[in-house]
């Protein structure tokens, strides 16, 4: 994997390159505080407008698991 890194307020933006697997964008919120608890949720649809991220590009598992979920998919 490699991996650029930018920071945008307390926010840590990743775009990553994964072998065999293509490019994928990652927000992490970093929240030190109850209020950036309260205005993560309101940054995080900032950024994925933003960014032009639409539902269907959102993946819950980590590139492990993509990795052998498709690895099963090919071998099926």
């Amino acid at each position: 994997k490699k991996r650029e890194l930018y920071h945008y307020q307390n926010v840590r933006i990743h775009l990553d390159t994964v072998k065999q697997m293509g490019r994928f964008l990652e927000f992490e919120i970093v929240c030190r505080s109850a209020k950036d608890e309260f205005e993560a949720p309101k940054k995080m649809k900032f950024l994925i407008k933003k960014f032009g991220i639409v539902s269907g590009d959102l993946i819950a598992v980590s590139y492990s698991d993509l990795f052998i979920m498709n690895k099963n998919q090919t071998e099926d």
